[in-house]
């Protein structure tokens, strides 16, 4: 009973219902649009990520972080979405409205 609470937490976590479908990590901006409409908010700051090229060589690539918040309602929780270079890469919940 535990493991599958847990189960669902997590898969709620990683998903979220729009109007037109749902969206999951690794959706494209894009993809999130047509599916959610537009967020209430956006913010979005430049980072940078050091990582090792195809010969093993270390580089550090700029990499856009969006922040995308939609205000679902009276009584439900507020959701974050994070995208990093274009792409859905993790959801926040933030306070219930």
């Amino acid at each position: 009973m535990l493991a599958s609470a847990v189960l669902s937490s997590a898969a709620l976590a990683s998903t979220l219902r729009c109007e037109k479908g749902i969206v999951t990590r690794g959706d494209t901006v894009y993809q999130v649009l047509t599916r959610c409409g537009d967020p209430q908010l956006k913010d979005s700051y430049t980072k940078s990520l050091r990582t090792t090229n195809h010969i093993g060589i270390s580089v550090v690539k700029d990499v856009v972080v969006e922040r995308w918040t939609y205000v679902r309602g009276r009584g439900k929780f507020v959701q974050i979405l994070v995208f990093e270079g274009g792409r859905l890469t993790k959801f926040e919940r933030g306070e219930r409205r």
